[in-house]
């Protein structure tokens, strides 16, 4: 896909909200994954920081973006940039694999990084997301499971309003709504969130 006019929008998640980002600057994608998001952000035309923690991972968004910017992140630590250097953020499904002091101080990072006003697009697992495990494992905390089928973490959460709202209570929350996406062609129930950074 690299160099490609046509990468296509990753489940269109991303375009009601790419009018919200600022052409200028840069945008952070936090937990990029194999680099779908980022791909299509740079080929609208944005510069993006595209991070994760799982070398696997940034290989598949190296092949994918070729020479783009791409750091190992491991984003349960504080981030390793100045504070406000992004002007927008992106984060996929790269949030819910904590406990919640370290899910509260990493929404405190993503604020911190990011200048004042900015936006911080976000979706994590809702808490009926039966398919992909909101009833399995154990119960280590409210929302937080234990299971070791996952091939990201032992640990995977499950948000309800309330949790994503005060994770999110260092930013000014635009849009937040409960929606369905195909994920491994089976339906995921997520929470979507834009925000803005304080």
């Amino acid at each position: 896909m690299r160099g490609s006019a046509s990468v296509p929008l990753t489940d269109h998640w991303l375009a009601p909200y790419l009018d919200r980002f600022p052409r200028s600057g840069w945008l952070l994608d936090l937990g990029c994954g194999p680099g779908e998001d980022s791909a299509v952000l740079r080929e609208r035309g944005f510069q993006v920081v595209s991070t994760d923690s799982m070398p696997r991972q940034l290989a598949m968004a190296r092949g994918r973006l070729g020479a783009a910017a791409l750091l190992r992140v491991d984003h349960r630590h504080p981030l390793p940039f100045r504070d406000g250097v992004f002007s927008g953020a992106i984060a996929s499904l790269s949030l819910h694999y904590m406990r919640w002091e370290v899910t509260l101080a990493a929404f405190a990072e993503m604020n911190r990084v990011l200048e004042a006003g900015a936006p911080f697009l976000f979706r994590v697992n809702a808490t009926d997301d039966v398919n992909f495990g909101a009833l399995e494992g154990i119960e280590v905390e409210p929302g937080l499971r234990a299971n070791d089928e996952s091939p990201y973490s032992d640990l995977k959460r499950f948000f309800d309003e309330p949790m994503v709202r005060a994770a999110a209570s260092t930013f000014t929350i635009e849009v937040l709504q409960h929606v369905q996406i195909d994920r491994y062609e089976k339906p995921k129930q997520v929470w979507e969130c834009l925000a803005h950074a304080r």
